[in-house]
Protein backbone atom coordinates (compact mmCIF):
# COMPACT_ATOMS: atom_id res chain seq x y z
CA UNK A 1 0.00 0.00 0.00
CA UNK A 2 1.08 3.67 -0.79
CA UNK A 3 1.25 6.09 1.89
CA UNK A 4 -2.55 8.08 0.68
CA UNK A 5 -3.47 4.30 0.99
CA UNK A 6 -2.87 3.66 3.97
CA UNK A 7 -4.24 6.89 5.43
CA UNK A 8 -7.77 6.33 3.76
CA UNK A 9 -7.85 2.74 5.37
CA UNK A 10 -6.25 4.34 8.48
CA UNK A 11 -9.61 7.06 8.58
CA UNK A 12 -12.19 4.57 7.48
CA UNK A 13 -11.04 1.54 10.17
CA UNK A 14 -10.21 3.92 13.10
CA UNK A 15 -11.48 7.63 12.87
CA UNK A 16 -14.76 8.03 11.50
CA UNK A 17 -15.64 10.55 14.09
CA UNK A 18 -12.84 12.59 13.00
CA UNK A 19 -14.46 16.12 10.77
CA UNK A 20 -11.79 16.05 8.08
CA UNK A 21 -11.26 14.14 5.23
CA UNK A 22 -8.41 11.86 4.81
CA UNK A 23 -6.95 13.98 1.96
CA UNK A 24 -6.46 16.79 5.08
CA UNK A 25 -4.31 14.23 6.46
CA UNK A 26 -2.50 13.81 3.55
CA UNK A 27 -1.67 18.13 4.11
CA UNK A 28 -1.11 18.02 7.40
CA UNK A 29 1.60 15.14 6.66
CA UNK A 30 3.22 16.96 4.01
CA UNK A 31 3.93 20.09 6.22
CA UNK A 32 4.98 17.57 9.04
CA UNK A 33 7.68 16.46 6.68
CA UNK A 34 8.26 20.07 5.88
CA UNK A 35 9.22 20.84 9.35
CA UNK A 36 11.47 18.16 9.91
CA UNK A 37 9.17 15.37 10.63
CA UNK A 38 10.27 11.71 9.60
CA UNK A 39 8.01 8.95 8.00
CA UNK A 40 8.60 5.50 8.17
CA UNK A 41 6.19 2.71 6.38
CA UNK A 42 5.89 -0.42 6.18
CA UNK A 43 2.99 -2.77 3.70
CA UNK A 44 -0.12 -1.79 5.67
CA UNK A 45 1.64 0.96 8.27
CA UNK A 46 2.55 4.49 8.59
CA UNK A 47 5.06 5.73 11.64
CA UNK A 48 5.03 9.48 12.06
CA UNK A 49 7.94 10.98 14.45
CA UNK A 50 10.29 13.89 14.99
CA UNK A 51 14.16 13.11 15.46
CA UNK A 52 14.86 14.56 18.84
CA UNK A 53 17.84 15.30 21.16
CA UNK A 54 16.25 13.21 24.35
CA UNK A 55 16.48 9.59 24.57
CA UNK A 56 12.79 9.15 23.84
CA UNK A 57 11.21 9.28 20.32
CA UNK A 58 7.76 9.92 20.41
CA UNK A 59 5.76 8.18 17.68
CA UNK A 60 2.53 7.75 15.99
CA UNK A 61 1.29 5.41 13.83
CA UNK A 62 -1.76 4.89 10.94
CA UNK A 63 -2.46 1.01 10.42
CA UNK A 64 -4.60 -0.14 7.50
CA UNK A 65 -4.17 -3.65 8.31
CA UNK A 66 -4.95 -6.03 11.10
CA UNK A 67 -3.90 -5.84 14.72
CA UNK A 68 -1.07 -8.43 13.40
CA UNK A 69 0.59 -5.78 10.82
CA UNK A 70 0.40 -3.10 13.48
CA UNK A 71 2.61 -5.48 15.98
CA UNK A 72 4.65 -6.90 13.16
CA UNK A 73 5.36 -3.18 11.96
CA UNK A 74 6.26 -1.56 15.12
CA UNK A 75 8.65 -4.39 15.71
CA UNK A 76 10.01 -3.64 12.12
CA UNK A 77 9.90 0.20 13.21
CA UNK A 78 11.94 -0.81 16.66
CA UNK A 79 14.93 -2.79 14.52
CA UNK A 80 15.58 1.00 12.87
CA UNK A 81 15.25 3.27 15.58
CA UNK A 82 18.70 4.67 16.12
CA UNK A 83 20.59 3.35 19.31
CA UNK A 84 21.01 6.52 20.91
CA UNK A 85 17.36 6.89 22.12
CA UNK A 86 16.22 4.57 25.58
CA UNK A 87 12.51 4.57 24.65
CA UNK A 88 9.52 5.09 22.47
CA UNK A 89 5.99 6.68 23.68
CA UNK A 90 3.29 7.11 21.46
CA UNK A 91 -0.44 7.70 22.83
CA UNK A 92 -3.36 6.16 21.56
CA UNK A 93 -7.45 5.97 22.42
CA UNK A 94 -8.00 2.26 21.26
CA UNK A 95 -7.23 -0.13 24.47
CA UNK A 96 -6.94 -3.00 22.24
CA UNK A 97 -3.96 -1.52 20.86
CA UNK A 98 -2.39 -2.52 24.72
CA UNK A 99 -3.47 -6.13 24.07
CA UNK A 100 -1.06 -6.08 21.09
CA UNK A 101 1.94 -5.05 22.78
CA UNK A 102 2.64 -8.50 24.12
CA UNK A 103 3.52 -9.22 20.78
CA UNK A 104 6.10 -6.71 20.78
CA UNK A 105 9.82 -7.22 20.57
CA UNK A 106 10.45 -5.18 23.38
CA UNK A 107 8.98 -4.90 26.98
CA UNK A 108 6.63 -1.73 27.36
CA UNK A 109 4.57 0.14 29.97
CA UNK A 110 1.04 1.73 29.56
CA UNK A 111 -0.62 3.91 31.36
CA UNK A 112 -3.95 5.59 31.78
CA UNK A 113 -3.90 9.39 30.41
CA UNK A 114 -5.97 11.97 31.97
CA UNK A 115 -8.23 12.18 28.97
CA UNK A 116 -8.92 8.61 29.12
CA UNK A 117 -6.51 7.46 26.13
CA UNK A 118 -3.31 5.60 26.81
CA UNK A 119 0.34 6.29 26.80
CA UNK A 120 2.85 3.53 26.21
CA UNK A 121 6.10 3.34 26.69
CA UNK A 122 8.67 0.70 25.04
CA UNK A 123 11.89 0.16 26.48
CA UNK A 124 14.36 -0.41 23.90
CA UNK A 125 17.33 -1.25 25.64
CA UNK A 126 17.66 -4.32 27.31
CA UNK A 127 15.86 -4.21 30.68
CA UNK A 128 19.08 -4.04 32.85
CA UNK A 129 20.12 -1.44 30.83
CA UNK A 130 16.90 0.97 31.20
CA UNK A 131 17.10 3.67 33.82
Amino acid sequence: MNILEIINKDFDMHHKDVEYPATQAVDIIRKFVAVGGKLYKTDKCLFTYFDNPTDTLDVHSMNAGTGKDLSDSVNEFLNIVPDRYSFITTHYKNPRITNLSKYFSRPCDVETTEDGGFKMTIHLRKTNECI
